[in-house]
């Protein structure tokens, strides 16, 4: 064999090595994990949007903190009894009531939410008394429902106000004056369940 075969014969062999070789690289080459890389970005959008459903949860419910932190029943309360004294107004910044009889009843603010009326003679010769409770609650709960008698009377500043009434008669049903004294009042109390055109709760 001359020095040209054999040239030829060792640049033929180098060039079928190299054709080899650069397709048993391309073969060699890993094909891109997309699946997994698109999983790992679903769970972390969905991450952030729990964290972000949280975080409105959380300040929705400091929101409803602060606002019955900040809400009285009685702020701003004024006592006033009409010029002929027929009747008695206690006015709050969230609602108004008028009774007739001013001198047989008073009133007690139980706390920021409540503020209860009475019949001053039943409840000082221990009868009760109790003539009607004013209470403001979540209209989300329900615990209210459980009460044996009241009315809802009307939303206000995301707080419903109800009116809680005393299961039984308790006026001092011995002496005919107070027992009717009472009963008097408490029918004008009554007409907020009735929701009458003069009852004498309105809010503001």
């Amino acid at each position: 064999m001359t020095k040209f075969s054999k040239f030829m014969s060792l640049t033929l062999v180098m060039a079928l090595t190299f054709a080899m070789t650069a397709c048993g690289g391309a073969k060699t080459e890993a094909p891109a994990e997309q699946p997994a890389a698109e999983e790992t970005q679903a769970a972390e959008t969905e991450q952030k949007e729990t964290e972000a459903a949280e975080e409105t949860t959380e300040e929705a419910a400091a929101e409803t903190a602060e606002t019955e932190a900040a809400f009285d029943i009685a702020a701003n309360l004024t006592d006033t009894v009409s010029e002929d004294g027929a009747t008695r107004t206690i006015e709050t910044d969230h609602f108004t009531l008028t009774l007739s009889l001013p001198e047989t009843w008073e009133y007690e603010v139980n706390d920021a939410n409540s503020i209860s009326f009475y019949n001053t003679a039943a409840k000082n010769n221990n009868c009760g008394g109790h003539l009607a409770t004013i209470s403001v609650v979540d209209p989300a709960s329900e615990d209210y429902k459980n009460l044996p008698h009241f009315a809802e009377v009307g939303e206000k500043d995301g707080m419903l106000f109800i009116v809680e009434f005393p299961s039984d008669v308790q006026a001092d049903v011995q002496n005919e004056q107070n027992k009717a004294d009472y009963e008097t009042v408490y029918a004008e109390l009554l007409k907020i369940e009735e929701k009458a055109a003069d009852m004498p709760l309105t809010l503001k």
